[in-house]
């Protein structure tokens, strides 16, 4: 559904105490399901958690975004029907 990912700017917060790495800014996803000819940019702020063990490598990985964004929505509802109707 989505052919590129980008987060052009973000900020990192580490916290040593909790051994957690947060990750946030402004994404932007060009969702087309796969189709030469379509394009829907959507911007929808993310933000991601990473809990790291004692070697820092990552356990476990949360990811927040606004499953409700308007342009998300309709970008999905846009590529999804055309999926269906080929």
């Amino acid at each position: 559904m989505v052919d590129s990912f980008n987060l052009p700017s973000m900020q990192v917060v580490v916290d040593t105490t909790h051994a957690k790495v947060l990750i946030t800014g402004p994404l932007i996803i060009n969702i087309t399901g796969g189709m030469n000819d379509e394009t829907n940019l959507v911007h929808n702020p993310i933000c991601f958690i990473l809990t790291l063990n004692d070697k820092t490598q990552v356990t476990h990985w949360e990811g927040y975004w606004d499953q409700s964004n308007d342009g998300m929505t309709t970008a999905l509802g846009k590529v999804m029907a055309r999926m269906k109707a080929a």
